[in-house]
């Protein structure tokens, strides 16, 4: 049986998966709310961004009851980067530009820099989004010789979502991406410059 259950008003899956195991009395372990509140902390940037809702603490607060260490949680995602990550987060750094009078970052990274770095890769997107005054990040990732990901993060009002949708792509508002079969990462990076030259950003 193949299901499939899309409600945007859950900040995560796992907030789904929640309601849901607890909709079937299925026994939440303390492993399980630990994945689970992973899930919720993760998608929500720490309880940072536009999708919390009082629901989500409600569900946060059932899982710590259950056994999960939101501080834990918390050291896992974001006190626990890699050299490989630190690597990559100096390349995108050296090739970052700044765009639209400085509210749109955007930077890439090569295959090449994950044959050298490693795969691991923490939310860079996220990373630059939070700079002061930028409004877009886009991370452009060579994922190989064919295959380019890309991956938006916002600020409220603008959607990130909308540019995404011009490629695509899809996923939240705020954080969404898209990915395209191209052999060249700087024509893709053209026509990303040429469309957000295009938005309207506050």
């Amino acid at each position: 049986i193949q299901l499939n259950l899309i409600d945007t008003s859950y900040p995560s899956t796992t907030a789904i998966l929640f309601d849901f195991f607890t909709l079937i009395n299925l026994p939440i372990t303390k492993e399980v709310a630990t994945l689970l509140l992973f899930g919720v902390y993760y998608d929500t940037g720490g309880f940072r961004y536009e999708n919390v809702s009082a629901k989500t603490f409600e569900i946060a607060s059932q899982l710590t009851r259950f056994g999960a260490k939101p501080s834990e949680i918390a050291g896992a995602i974001f006190s626990n980067k890699s050299l490989g990550e630190v690597g990559l987060l100096k390349q995108a750094l050296n090739r970052l530009k700044l765009l639209r009078d400085g509210k749109v970052i955007l930077t890439y990274l090569t295959k090449e820099d994950f044959e050298l770095y490693g795969k691991e890769l923490d939310d860079l997107a996220s990373f630059f989004r939070d700079v002061e005054g930028v409004m877009l990040s886009v991370l452009v990732k060579e994922l190989d010789y064919e295959h380019i990901s890309v991956s938006l993060r916002s600020k409220p009002p603008f959607p990130a979502l909308h540019l995404a949708k011009m490629f695509g792509g899809g996923g939240h508002t705020y954080a969404c991406g898209f990915k395209v079969h191209s052999k060249s990462l700087e024509e893709v990076i053209k026509i990303l410059e040429e469309k957000i030259n295009q938005l309207e950003i506050a």
